[in-house]
């Protein structure tokens, strides 16, 4: 049996990540789409919050809807699902907008 590096060996999550772990939940992903977290004063949630604000919002909820449909899929299965929404994804003008800026500007994603 081929031992497993490392790296990749199950570690304990670090206390002051914990958090995101609730705010990643399906009951408070929608809030942080919306520019909100769990707890406003928390400077790691709040630099999240600026991450996720600045990426195109119909890509964030369509990975994030892959993600639930594929948590228990094997890794073939995975990649189909994600292949089944690629043109819904490309589609859009947010996709347009983000890969026409590349080396331009910074996009500005309207969730169309």
């Amino acid at each position: 049996m081929k031992e497993i590096p490392d790296k990749y060996r199950k570690r304990e999550i670090p206390e002051e990540f914990k958090i995101l772990i609730e705010q990643f939940k399906d009951e408070n992903i929608e809030m942080l789409f919306e520019g909100k977290v769990i707890d406003e004063s928390n400077p790691l949630l709040n630099k999240v919050k600026k991450v996720i604000q600045s990426k195109a919002p119909l890509a964030l909820r369509l990975a994030n809807k892959i993600m639930d449909e594929g948590y228990n899929l094997s890794l073939e299965e995975g990649l189909e699902l994600e292949l089944k929404y690629l043109k819904e994804i490309f589609s859009t003008e947010d996709a347009y907008e983000g890969l026409s800026s590349i080396g331009k500007k910074k996009p500005e994603f309207k969730g169309r």
